[in-house]
């Protein structure tokens, strides 16, 4: 005879199973999917860290081009001694490099403002260095009030506060553009964390209910028929007129083997080893 009840608890425990199972794998999509992600904006991060350092470091050489070429064209024209313009002509040399250097860093991926910046730049660092360069000349002819002439004009203080104050700028949206790349990655990270959590907490589920669930199937007790009730055991000279004693002694033998094959049924359906 089949058990309604067993073959009910095992049903819904394999729609448990399968319910979990479907939750475990979709979190491991999503872990796999988070962590690819997370990948990806780590290395956006790595590669803006880069970029920026690399673009911090040729704006300083070219502020540091500008003071050069600054310092070595007012020692000259106070000094009129060659020597002092060995700054000058470093920062003559290095200005072009950098701006070129500082061009291919930005323009792949530069926004407007950044492209504006980079124009003013280069435009700034070459007619600071056009005046230098001028005024240099009119000391080496020994035209030294057209010179200072061109000194208190201050049309190269104004290019050199408008180049710094284009560098400062360019510098603040770098640094601004590493910190959002920085905070991406951070938020990328965070996500991780909680779903290795819950996919960890799944499969903790999923192991115990397949535990429970192979307990529940294991062996159960075959339903036998069962015949009439066993008769209760009568003092002697009492037995019933209706029945022999043989035919007594026959029943309870079967009634006692029936209670034994019960016995061994529920010690295998707990476990309990059998003898032979």
């Amino acid at each position: 005879m089949s058990d309604p009840y067993y073959f009910g608890r095992l049903r819904n425990a394999r729609i448990v199973n399968a319910v979990l199972i479907a939750l475990t794998a979709l979190a491991m999509i999503a872990v796999v999917v988070l962590a690819i992600r997370t990948i990806e904006v780590e290395r956006t991060q790595r590669e803006q860290a880069r970029r920026t350092s690399e673009i911090l470091d040729k704006l300083r050489d070219i502020n540091r081009a500008a003071l050069n070429g600054e310092t070595g064209q007012r020692g000259y024209m106070l000094s009129l001694d060659r020597r002092y313009l060995a700054p000058y002509h470093a920062g003559h040399d290095q200005i072009e490099p950098a701006l070129r250097s500082l061009r291919a860093l930005v323009e792949p991926n530069a926004t407007p403002r950044q492209l504006a910046l980079l124009d003013a730049i280069e435009v700034l660092s070459r007619a600071k260095f056009a005046e230098l360069e001028q005024g240099v000349g009119l000391t080496a002819q020994g035209d030294m009030i057209e010179a200072r002439r061109l000194v208190l004009t201050d049309e190269g203080q104004e290019a050199m506060e408008r180049l710094r104050r284009s560098v400062r700028e360019m510098e603040a949206i770098e640094q601004a553009l590493l910190a959002r790349a920085q905070a991406d990655a951070a938020r990328a990270e965070a996500r991780v964390v909680p779903l290795l959590g819950g996919l960890l907490a799944l499969l903790a589920i999923s192991l115990i209910a397949s535990g429970r669930s192979r307990a529940g199937s294991g062996p159960r007790r075959s339903a036998r028929p069962r015949g009439p009730p066993c008769p209760r055991a009568e003092p002697p000279g009492q037995e019933p007129l209706r029945r022999g004693a043989r035919d007594r002694e026959a029943e309870r033998a079967r009634c006692a083997g029936g209670e034994a094959r019960d016995r061994a049924d529920r010690a295998a359906h707990h476990g309990a080893p059998q003898g032979a």
